[in-house]
């Protein structure tokens, strides 16, 4: 009588366990998902914000000019 309920509580152990896992291993993926979720969305709001400031590569690339042009520019 002991041997078969130790074993139904066994059973019933490792049912839970299981469940357990699996709630755990759902909650780890809803929270990968949520991260790429955001992640994503927040790189598609970058590139619409570069495409609305008509960024071009040309003035992305242009150097900026030495300090002392600016200065004589400025005496002239």
């Amino acid at each position: 009588m002991n041997c078969e309920y130790f074993l139904a509580v066994r059973k019933v152990l490792n049912q839970t366990s299981l469940c357990l896992m699996f709630c755990s291993c759902l909650f780890i993926l809803s929270v990968m998902v949520l991260i790429i979720h955001h992640l994503l969305f927040s790189f598609i709001d970058f590139l619409q914000k570069i495409k609305s400031q008509k960024c071009t590569l040309t003035k992305v690339i242009q150097p900026l000019p030495h300090p002392f042009v600016c200065l004589f520019d400025s005496v002239r």
